[in-house]
């Protein structure tokens, strides 16, 4: 941990420098809310912006007043240590600066603030970080900044915001998930990074950074249980080997507890329900997660080296998801493929009467023949349940994740070139994914509609940069960097209850290389005045392999379905494409005073386009009608953001007040949506991205801290015409025919997914020595409240408020202790003390089912802890 000492205090420049950020932030706060025309909007910032106006003004003016009151320093000019005490250092530019002097958004965490807010992985962030919203698809994570992130969770998508690790982009949404610990920084960078390192976002990164081997011998472990019968256990080990030649840390941590959502139904045995029942290990939301992580670090003259290595495993049910839905819904719509006990009427038709009728005319196409399957079985999906917690189905599943990171970093200093003193820096790193899935995918207790998939996904990338180290007034860097990605996937569908009349595969093979060559430069104008650009060009070409097989599709009626199953395989969909861009930023930052700033930035930014992916995709290679347009590729995103931010110290450092506003517009704009296991998208539209953000930390006395922050967001769709693909062909419930099913509809004006509109997050923590409570002198003892609003959130283009999240009131509670010698620690804690029940993210399932997964219950627990 680094102490910040702050600098001495500019006595005019502070309240002028506070007028202004706060001019700023109502100018921008009423210019927006007028521009949305949101009437409700307006009336509500015209009662809360001056009474935070006025709050903040206060507690400055109490803090000043008490400064002034007890004195400054100590006596001789010195000035106190900043209670934050602890320096949060980022590389959202690949190079060690306080974030105060980027001229971009940034909210950053050290590891004793992870640990302060009980944040452990990037989903439990977005309480943290404003415009953040993360959720969980399957295995995958969706996060989304300013409203942008992944919309295409397929192989072939892009993400619009990317999670690196140690520097290292990683591809794969699925790598993103699991748990960090001992961490330097963890930081999210807001708007596009288009001119940077790394592989292309238009919605900004998120930065994991490990703390690196020191000189210095530390251990530290802890322990804690909670809900759920949840055991974490963390530790690590840091010792120099070799003086400062051979440094090594070992970092270990263990998590395991039952799952969050029950289990209703009976356990299927070959895909048939047998009468075993549910237990507590078969709950979803469970966790069996590893992560170690070796580093190996040393300093050799003017070289440096830094080897990482790290194995992590996720293994479980999946995630808690929950059917929207209702059962009878679907089989109105002629949407239900479930196989069950015969009804009481006898002239139903039976499976075998079913698959006896097949077409026998080969040329029939395929799901033709499956759609004769399907059509007239009797309903069987009996049962779901409306409590969120609990949910039929008729196997439990299981999720088994795996991951091998291996990174390593050289950098060598050149005290004299032609360019001067320069640094060389060469950035190697391999990461390996591994997914094995199986669900039960209808959410019911029916036999039917079971997904099993494999992925084995291999990531390389090597980056080069040469930088000036001179300190003149003209700093630069210049790089490269090549990444790349091979992923092989299977997807079996079992479709009626291990009838394999009507099971099919999907083999997918996807390879994405990414090759760009980028450069900034700054230059000090004067003192207090700084420009900057930046240029980057990048390809990402992107190669597809699809084949479909289907499983005994001409099944001989006799056999009573005995025959060893055997594959059809289609022709393999074989595609190719590239995508280029030229990107590039330019920005201006003025100094204000010695702690307080403002820059004002044009950003341009890029994601590559890609291919649908599924069964659709898939199926082109028999030759079906359309064919040629289901595998066709969508383009590239674009973006083009002003942004201005002022960033600003006030009164000793007693107070930090960060604000941005943005104008962003993406143009074109993909919209991706999940139909069942097809993954589709779209790239003919428009959207823009308006808001601001602020950020706080105010310290009224050493005691006390106020930290939290507040966005508000008007993301929306500007120009988008399409179809909803989750409209029924018939009006659910009759046999009327849907008006809407395959019609364009004019989505303009509609909010983006994953963005809503107000968010809040207050922190309140007072520090108490023991003795001021009359006991002995045993340390600090620490209360703190986390309160968070979050406003409507929808989650598909097409803004249907039957599948929205409603607004939210999150609290959490901690109680913390340190020794007084600092070694030890323990903390009890609440997290969602009302038990809130909240969507992270809605989709739509095979078969027309729409399907939500939600974020962690009530929670409780204790934790101890000992540095050595």
């Amino acid at each position: 941990m680094h102490v910040l000492f702050a600098p001495p205090s500019v006595q005019l420049g502070a309240p002028s420098s506070f007028a202004i950020t706060c001019a700023l932030l109502a100018a921008g706060a009423f210019a927006l809310a007028r521009s949305s025309g949101a009437v409700r909007a307006r009336r509500r910032l015209r009662i809360a912006l001056p009474i935070a106006l006025a709050v903040s003004i206060a507690l400055v003016g109490a803090t000043r007043a008490r400064a002034q009151g007890e004195g400054e320093g100590d006596g001789e000019g010195q000035p106190q240590a900043d209670p934050a005490a602890e320096v949060i250092k980022i590389k959202g530019q690949r190079t060690d600066v306080q974030k105060q002097d980027q001229q971009i958004a940034i909210t950053s965490f050290g590891q004793e603030q992870l640990d302060q807010l009980g944040v452990s992985d990037v989903a439990s962030l977005q309480q943290n970080v404003p415009s953040l919203h993360i959720g969980q698809s399957g295995t995958q994570a969706v996060v989304t900044l300013r409203g942008v992130g992944i919309n295409n969770l397929s192989l072939t998508g892009s993400q619009g915001v990317l999670v690196h690790q140690d520097g290292i982009a990683l591809g794969r949404p699925t790598a993103v998930l699991g748990a960090f610990y001992d961490i330097e920084a963890v930081n999210a960078l807001r708007g596009p990074q288009g001119t940077q390192g790394g592989i292309n976002s238009t919605g900004g990164w998120i930065e994991i950074n490990s703390i690196k081997p020191s000189e210095e011998f530390q251990a530290e472990a802890d322990y804690q249980i909670g809900s759920y019968n949840e055991h974490i256990v963390r530790g690590f080990i840091n010792s120099p080997i070799v003086d400062e030649m051979l440094m090594v840390r070992v970092t270990g941590r263990y998590e395991r507890h039952q799952g969050y959502q029950r289990g209703i139904g009976r356990k299927a045995v070959g895909h048939r329900q047998e009468t075993l029942f549910w237990d507590d290990d078969d709950a979803w939301d469970n966790a069996n997660n590893l992560l170690a992580r070796v580093q190996a670090r040393g300093l050799l003259g003017n070289f440096e080296y830094h080897l990482t290595g790290q194995h992590a495993f996720r293994k479980g049910n999946g995630p808690a998801q929950h059917l929207l839905t209702e059962p009878g819904t679907l089989a109105q719509t002629g949407s239900n493929v479930g196989l069950g006990p015969a009804p009481d009427d006898p002239n139903t038709p039976g499976i075998d009467e079913r698959l006896s009728g097949l077409p026998d005319d080969p040329s029939t196409p395929i799901d033709e023949s499956l759609n004769y399957v399907r059509t007239g079985l009797w309903n069987r999906f009996p049962r779901t349940s409306t409590d969120p917690r609990a949910t039929y189905r008729d196997f439990p599943g299981g999720q088994d994740i795996e991951q091998w990171f291996a990174r390593a970093f050289f950098a060598y200093d050149i005290d004299t070139s032609p360019l001067g003193p320069v640094r060389a820096e060469l950035l190697w790193a391999f990461n390996r994914t591994r997914v094995d899935v199986d669900f039960d995918s209808d959410l019911t207790d029916a036999d039917a509609i079971s997904v099993f998939t494999n992925a084995l996904s291999d990531q390389y990338s090597a980056e080069f940069k040469l930088r000036s180290r001179d300190q003149s007034p003209l700093n630069w860097m210049i790089g490269a960097i090549w990444w790349q990605e091979k992923t092989d996937t299977e997807a079996f569908v079992d479709l009626s209850g291990g009838n394999s009349a009507t099971d099919f595969g999907i083999l997918n093979g996807i390879e994405t290389d990414h090759l760009s060559g980028f450069a900034e430069t700054t230059y000090d104008l004067t003192e207090a005045f700084k420009l900057g650009a930046g240029v980057r060009w990048s390809e990402d070409t992107k190669d597809l392999a699809a084949t479909r097989q289907n499983v005994n599709l001409s099944v001989d009626p006799n056999s009573g379905g005995s025959l060893p199953p055997t594959l059809e395989f289609l022709p393999t969909i074989r595609l190719e494409e590239p995508f280029q861009a030229v990107t590039y930023k330019a920005f201006g930052r003025w100094q204000l005073t010695d702690q307080s700033s403002l820059s004002l930035s044009y950003t341009t930014g890029f994601k590559p386009g890609g291919f649908p992916l599924g069964q659709d995709c898939a199926l082109s290679g028999a030759g079906n009608t359309g064919s040629t347009d289901k595998c066709a590729s969508y383009g590239a995103e674009k973006v083009r953001q002003v942004e201005l931010t002022s960033k600003n110290y006030f009164f000793d450092q007693r107070m930090m007040l960060n604000t941005t506003l943005f104008w962003t517009d993406y143009d074109p704009f993909q919209v991706c949506f999940v139909l069942g296991i097809d993954f589709k998208c779209e790239d003919n539209g428009d959207a823009l991205v308006r808001g601001f953000e602020i950020e706080w930390q105010v310290f009224p006395t050493p005691e006390l801290s106020l930290i939290g922050n507040f966005n508000l967001l008007d993301a929306k769709i500007d120009n988008f015409r399409l179809a909803d693909p989750g409209e029924p062909n018939q009006i659910p419930g009759t046999t009327i025919d849907n008006p809407k099913a395959g019609v364009q509809q004019d989505l303009s004006g509609n909010p983006l997914p994953r963005s809503p509109k107000y968010n809040l997050n207050f922190v309140l923590r007072y520090e108490i020595d023991t003795t001021t409570l009359g006991l002995p002198a045993w340390g600090k003892v620490a209360p703190q409240v986390q309160y968070t609003y979050q406003s409507r959130t929808t989650f598909r283009e097409w803004d249907t408020p039957q599948y929205d999240q409603r607004r939210t009131h999150h609290v959490n509670l901690r109680i913390s202790w340190i020794s007084q010698d600092t070694r030890w620690r323990a903390e009890a804690f609440i997290d969602n003390i009302t038990d809130l029940d909240k969507r992270t993210f809605v989709s739509f399932g095979v078969q027309g089912s729409v399907q939500a997964q939600y974020a962690p219950p009530r929670r409780a627990g204790i934790k101890l802890g000992y540095s050595f």
